[in-house]
């Protein structure tokens, strides 16, 4: 067996491996970029593929080592995600750098700048001029994977990001230019491809202005439509959000989510969500939960007993992602957020005695609130046997808080 032989052997071997981050990879990004208007999609690298591309660039490369081949080939675990709408391209970017551990050149933009290195440019790819994207080359950051998948941050991915137009115009320009032909590409063929790209260039531009308009509207539904009404809602009435939202510093994040908590709270219009909403405070790019993240936090701070319908909320967003709260978790986890939060509203009241108590208790509040920050983040949910420990560690710390504080 030659060495290409081999490593297709061992990648058929590893496949679910790969199928598996790629998934994972996808839920990442369909989460963090639920206010985002796009279509995420995963796959692991079909056989026939890798096996045509393999021989294609081992033809110019002449691979030695299975290592020569794991570095030239990035898209074994791969996910693309098409942009509605292009201005979206920055919010996306900043979301990638933040959530994966992206290689030292995993940024690659097509078409390359003038001041792109040689090495950045893929040489092998007759790519027409007019394909517009970027690619990022990266691993999932450990603490974004549950503990059963922890040994998947190794896995290399590769996220395409592009307009929904040019993700089409590519597929086409793919299996015309790509794909080894006996007699090559036709002169009229690429023609036609460059005509079509121009077209698809202008729609660009085009939906770059329509979004504007989108942001720009001040009239919205009651109840609020859909999830993307209740971003740009929340755009235009929280201070700082538009701006730090454009330049993807905080991203609004589970939207869907929160909507599905507010309907159930019967907080799903303008008028009930501003009313709920008054004393909240936006913070800074140093906090890890997303906008919508926030205000769910606001929302339980303020009403501890929410936390039932939070969990209901999530599981349902989540069920179709496979990210649910499993019947022996669900009461332990209404159960530790109930507990958490009404502990954190006795501290917000009594800073001293919170803070007595919490020299005392440094690891219990330390562990509650990365418990907290898990769920609220759609990351992992800790055992029931964790969160009865952590709940009954709040349960003492509070007693202990009010007991100082009488």
């Amino acid at each position: 067996m030659t060495l290409i032989d081999n490593f297709l052997d061992r990648y058929r071997r590893t496949f679910d491996r790969y199928e598996r981050a790629a998934q994972l990879c996808k839920q990442q990004c369909e989460i963090g970029l639920c206010s985002v208007r796009c279509d995420v999609r995963s796959r692991a690298k079909s056989f026939d593929s890798l096996r045509r591309k393999l021989l294609l660039r081992d033809a110019q490369k002449s691979y030695a080592t299975f290592e020569e081949i794991e570095g030239d080939i990035a898209d074994l675990a791969g996910v693309r995600i098409a942009l509605y709408f292009p201005g979206d391209l920055c919010k996306v970017d900043t979301f990638i750098r933040s959530h994966f551990a992206l290689e030292g050149d995993g940024i690659r933009y097509f078409p390359p700048p003038a001041d792109a290195p040689p090495d950045s440019v893929d040489a092998l790819r007759p790519c027409c001029a007019g394909y517009r994207a970027v690619h990022f080359r990266g691993r999932s950051l450990p603490e974004n994977l549950a503990r059963s998948d922890a040994d998947l941050a190794d896995v290399r991915l590769e996220i395409q990001v592009a307009s929904v137009l040019m993700h089409a115009w590519a597929e086409v320009e793919h299996d015309l230019v790509y794909k080894p032909r006996p007699r090559g590409v036709p002169r009229a063929v690429r023609a036609r491809l460059d005509e079509v790209n121009d077209i698809v260039r202008e729609g660009e531009t085009a939906l770059e202005r329509l979004q504007r308009s989108v942001n720009e509207a001040d009239e919205w539904s009651d109840p609020f439509e859909d999830h993307y009404e209740l971003s740009a809602y929340l755009r235009a009435t929280v201070p700082g959000l538009a701006e730090a939202d454009d330049h993807g510093d905080v991203l609004i994040g589970p939207a869907d989510l929160l909507l599905r908590m507010l309907c159930m709270r019967g907080l799903d219009s303008p008028d009930s969500l501003k009313a709920a909403l008054e004393n909240f405070h936006l913070g800074d790019a140093s906090d890890p939960l997303p906008a919508a993240a926030r205000v769910v936090l606001h929302l339980l701070m303020a009403d501890p007993g929410a936390a039932s319908d939070y969990v209901r909320a999530r599981d349902y967003v989540n069920r179709p992602r496979g990210i649910i709260v499993r019947g022996d978790q669900q009461a332990e986890v209404v159960r530790f957020l109930e507990r958490w939060f009404r502990f954190a509203r006795a501290a917000g009241m009594n800073r001293h005695a919170v803070a007595n108590c919490r020299a005392q208790g440094t690891h219990v509040v330390d562990v509650s609130r990365r418990y907290c920050d898990q769920i609220l983040r759609c990351v992992e949910v800790p055992t029931a046997e964790e969160l009865v420990a952590a709940t009954q560690g709040i349960e003492d710390l509070l007693s202990a808080m009010l007991r100082q504080a009488s």
